[in-house]
């Protein structure tokens, strides 16, 4: 048997095997949400009680914490703990890594089989990662979008395309970390009190890292490193106005570093101050140096398309020309994110926008009122400035779990994978009764 034969052969098995693997973990991964489905099967509105009905992802869902504890099953145990005449029914139609589209598709069977007397809405956070029915959106229902589509409900597909968000840090969930011990280094200077906190900082010992970084403010005040430092660790632990403050000195002591201006970005979009998130960003682009890779300067672009609203897009397109002018080795990067580009960073928002219209409308049109909550999470503050326009624009009562959650431990409110735990859960579940009370005008 000749060589080239046996490489032929050796190939071929190799991409049975492959093709085999690929098969099983697409119906592994079918299986499972099919197991969810047939467990919303067995759910029975009652006649007798006010049925709550709560639609979203896994934040509805609720991984990793046992049925009673996800934050549907003790909405219902909150509200129905005051006794009301007539009882409350709450049922959890949350599925794992479902978007939008899909939640709007299936919503008039939902309404039909449940008749509820209020819907609570949690989506869109999945949509970066199933891209399911956004080339429809895009292009419009053709034949090209039909084919895309349909290629992008397999599961596989699905799965690849958040692994590979988690690791650009893309995604609008969170990763797991683990905490790893700084090193055991008795800094003298000022300089090597920062990198230990750096250090600190990235291994999530976040006490270590803050007395590290006081202690290089106290030798020497005009470290700028240690003051965008404590500006991140103040984001990471939810202080956000202390670390606008800290990210504001460091940029004072050292404003042509590109990297504090990002940082500062950050934090005035966990402070909701999107306005000035946008100037920092641009500035860091326009202040960034051969340090910051191609793929970063994408990434923060994408990041400003999100948080920005249709009304700041031009302006945000007018900087940019400006900016191109100045630096022209940014043009063939600037083209990959231009705001009048129908790409997919700028239209998930959008996409979302739709399907979440869509979806109250057709609640409204039957008769059902609608509570709209964010995420509990300040990964997910692009989508947040949505869903206010959104709840304003049609007179809706609107949850900020992300504003609630602010200052709050970690540890104790989130899983490791950035879900809630059983306590987040309860803080979700209580946010979410005053809104349901509120719609219903009841009050106690």
């Amino acid at each position: 048997m000749s060589k080239s034969r046996v490489y032929l052969q050796r190939f071929l098995v190799a991409f049975l095997g492959l093709a085999c693997a690929i098969l099983g973990l697409e119906l592994a991964l079918r299986a499972l949400g099919l197991a969810q489905r047939l467990g919303h099967a067995g759910l029975r509105p009652s006649n007798d009680a006010q049925v709550v009905l709560c639609l979203g992802d896994s934040y509805t869902a609720c991984p990793g914490v046992s049925r009673d504890k996800t934050y549907p099953a003790q909405l219902e145990q909150q509200l129905n703990s005051d006794h009301p005449p007539q009882p409350f029914q709450v049922l959890n139609l949350g599925l794992l890594g479902q978007n939008s589209t899909s939640l709007r598709d299936e919503l008039p069977d939902n309404l039909q089989k449940y008749r509820p007397d209020v819907v609570v809405l949690l989506t869109g956070g999945s949509n970066v990662w199933d891209l399911t029915g956004h080339q429809a959106f895009v292009q419009g229902k053709t034949g090209q979008s039909e084919v895309i589509d349909l290629l992008r409900r397999v599961r596989v597909y699905k799965l690849a395309r958040l692994v590979f968000l988690e690791l650009q840090g893309r995604s609008l969930g969170t990763e797991p970390k683990v905490a790893v011990a700084p090193p055991p280094v008795r800094p003298r200077e000022s300089s090597e009190m920062t990198h230990q906190g750096c250090d600190a900082l990235k291994g999530l010992d976040y006490a270590t890292a803050e007395r590290c970084f006081r202690q290089a403010l106290a030798v020497n005040p005009r470290e700028a490193q240690a003051w965008d430092g404590l500006a991140m660790l103040c984001a990471e632990t939810s202080r956000f106005e202390e670390g606008i403050r800290a990210g504001e000195e460091a940029i004072r002591l050292a404003p042509d570093h590109a990297g504090y201006h990002d940082h500062l970005a950050r934090l005035y979009g966990l402070a909701r101050q999107r306005g000035k998130a946008i100037e920092c960003l641009l500035c860091g682009l326009e202040l960034g140096d051969d340090r910051y890779d191609a793929e970063e300067k994408v990434r923060l672009l994408q990041h400003l398309l999100f948080i920005a609203s249709e009304e700041d897009r031009a302006r945000i397109a007018e900087r940019l020309h400006e900016i191109v002018s100045s630096r022209p080795q940014l043009k063939p990067l600037l083209s990959r994110s231009n705001p009048t580009d129908a790409d997919t960073s700028r239209t998930v928002v959008d996409w979302v926008a739709r399907d979440l219209e869509q979806i109250v409308q057709a609640c409204q049109a039957q008769g059902v009122p609608v509570v709209l909550m964010n995420y509990p999470h300040d990964r997910f503050q692009e989508l947040s400035a949505l869903y206010e326009r959104i709840a304003r624009r049609q007179s809706l009562v609107f949850v900020d779990n992300q504003q609630s959650f602010q200052g709050l431990s970690a540890e104790q409110y989130y899983l490791p994978d950035g879900h809630c735990s059983e306590l987040g859960n309860a803080r979700v579940a209580s946010n979410a009764r005053q809104a349901i009370l509120k719609v219903l005008g009841q009050s106690r």
